[in-house]
């Protein structure tokens, strides 16, 4: 479905965004 696939995309740039955060303060 269209929303599970916005849901999906969302969560990735939330990890992709925490990832980063965490590189940084590392």
């Amino acid at each position: 479905t269209r929303y599970a696939k916005r849901s999906l995309s969302f969560l990735a740039a939330v990890q992709i965004r925490c990832i980063s955060l965490w590189a940084k303060i590392i």
